[in-house]
């Protein structure tokens, strides 16, 4: 599936003593650049959590918001009486040094939130790292989900131009025809002007018109940008290395398009190189978008 470069997830789990939310969000880069940011004590989480970014992504820069809430539960946090006590006593000493009459309350030991603890072992940590790497990967998977929403999207988009790329080469071949035409008449003309006054050899007349007329001649180049167009829309219906090879394609599309402005001098044909060349540069900035 096609995939946009931009996109955002986000995933929440939740325990019997914890609850994570995890946002992700990509915007554009040509190549993958991954910003995780967890709290210290996950930090060896870091590698883990990149190797599943990388099962599912290739390119963007890709930054991650790890939230996680710790539930209340009776029993489970524990008053630190010695911590309470030497809190107690600092503030008795300090009011008899500033000489004060302040009665010392509970809202003042408050203050110092070390006087609670719970306790943390191993297997806490063990199950915080299982449910933000579930999350993780959840939320990166909800990532890939829009992303591919939004190369769907730009798929559309790069057909719909394409198709307007193949109306317009229609009317090239028609107006080639036509112009070749006019510029034989015209350059007939203008050198049996020239030379009234001399005796012309038709036949080698006609031979050298030929010759300047086929330089103009622009049904090489449509030739291939038929062929350039085809190979486009069978790209993106094979899904594989879309972006690389569709940006390849247009290059040289617009190649073809100059030498055809180069070479003619039909109006016509001039206006809708102009047209064409608006719609590569539309799909180039489309692809700048495609993982």
């Amino acid at each position: 599936m096609i995939k946009s470069l931009t996109g955002f997830g986000c995933s929440q789990i939740e325990s019997e003593r914890f609850k994570v939310s995890i946002e992700i969000k990509s915007i554009n880069s040509k190549v993958l650049d991954t910003n995780i940011i967890l709290p210290k004590s996950l930090f060896g989480l870091e590698l883990e959590l990149n190797d599943i970014l990388k099962k599912h992504i290739t390119k963007g820069k890709v930054s991650s918001k790890i939230k996680i809430d710790k539930k209340i539960i009776k029993d489970e946090i524990r008053l630190n009486e010695t911590e309470a006590k030497y809190y107690y006593t600092l503030l008795e000493k300090l009011k008899s040094t500033l000489g004060l009459n302040d009665t010392i309350k509970l809202e003042h030991l408050l203050e110092f939130k070390d006087i609670f603890y719970n306790d943390e072992d191993e297997n806490t940590t063990q199950e915080v790292s299982a449910l933000v790497k579930n999350c993780f990967e959840k939320a990166v998977l909800d990532l890939v989900k829009s992303k591919e929403t939004e190369g769907k999207r730009l798929i559309e988009d790069i057909s719909l131009r394409l198709k307007n790329i193949k109306k317009l080469y229609k009317n090239f071949e028609k107006q080639n025809k036509k112009s070749v035409e006019e510029k034989f008449d015209r350059l007939k003309t203008r050198v049996q002007n020239l030379l009234q006054s001399y005796s012309l050899n038709e036949d080698r007349l006609y031979l050298e018109l030929a010759i300047l007329v086929d330089k103009a001649d622009i049904t090489e180049e449509l030739v291939r940008l038929e062929s350039h167009i085809k190979f486009c829309e069978e790209t993106i219906k094979s899904n594989n290395e879309v972006s690389k090879r569709l940006l390849f394609i247009t290059q040289e599309m617009q190649r073809e398009v100059n030498t055809i402005s180069n070479k003619t001098e039909s109006k016509d044909i001039l206006k809708n190189v102009v047209l064409i060349k608006e719609e590569i540069e539309k799909i180039k900035e489309q692809l700048a978008n495609i993982e």
